[in-house]
């Protein structure tokens, strides 16, 4: 079975274009937040696959990276954003603000509060670091740890998620999508299961 006219494939001439389109309507060089929420613009693991990040890709694209500066507030753990862009967290530093995130709402943010506030990281972020937005919180003790035995799935059943998410999304699934739906598996276990989430798509006849 294959999907890949489900989803639209762009070339890297029209991947620095979009760029270039959101730079002249934000009037800013583009965050990665903005991209992600844009649901007319190609995700950031598009550019992450095609240039290898979106610093080359907005360098090639003729637009000022963004610049950062470290964050006092979380003891110089973290890298803030300033102008925005894609900062590279440690997970200490994640958590510590996770943790201050949900004390200062009195509960767990939601994925809609971390997107909109510019000195959080984004929702993705912990997923890609910590395999799920719930593992994160379990972490630093906001969700309580559920006891019995985790869910095991064939590979079949692994594979049919990803073509079932990919008709649902109208696009195949990016690491980040993984762990973000209780309908999903991390994306450790594709990892483990087939070696990455894109051999997994390959396997699925998605790619």
């Amino acid at each position: 079975m294959n999907l890949t006219n489900n989803y639209k494939k762009y070339n890297k001439e029209e991947l620095l274009t979009r760029l270039q389109v959101k730079e002249r309507e934000l009037r800013r060089t583009p965050k990665c937040k903005d991209i992600n929420n844009d649901p007319e613009m190609p995700s950031v693991y598009t550019y992450y696959t095609m240039f290898g990040s979106i610093t080359k890709a907005l360098k090639e694209a003729s637009l000022t990276p963004n610049r950062f500066r470290r964050s006092k507030k979380y003891n110089d753990l973290e890298l803030q954003h300033e102008a925005g862009t894609c900062i590279k967290y440690t997970k200490e530093g994640l958590l510590n603000m996770l943790k201050e995130k949900a004390k200062d709402l009195g509960r767990i943010p939601t994925q809609d509060e971390l997107n909109s506030d510019p000195h959080m990281p984004s929702f993705s972020t912990y997923v890609y670091r910590f395999g799920s937005f719930q593992l994160a919180c379990k972490k630093v003790g906001l969700l309580p740890r559920k006891q019995g035995r985790s869910v095991k799935y064939t590979d079949t059943e692994l594979l049919d998620m990803l073509r079932n998410k990919t008709k649902e999304l109208g696009r195949p699934p990016a690491w980040y999508d993984l762990g973000k739906y209780n309908n999903m598996p991390a994306r450790q276990v594709y990892t483990y299961r087939f070696g990455g989430i894109r051999k997994a798509l390959k396997k699925a006849g998605i790619l």
